[in-house]
């Protein structure tokens, strides 16, 4: 779960944008088959 760290601030940048909600599904799906391998 080290990657979350650069995920959520990255999330909080987009969010000033309003494009949180397009990312968030696409950054969990990139992010969860990382979790498990890990």
């Amino acid at each position: 779960m080290r990657n979350f760290v650069p995920v959520a601030s990255t999330m909080m940048h987009l969010s000033e944008q309003g494009i949180t909600i397009i990312v968030t599904p696409i950054v969990f799906v990139l992010t969860a088959p990382l979790s498990v391998n890990e």
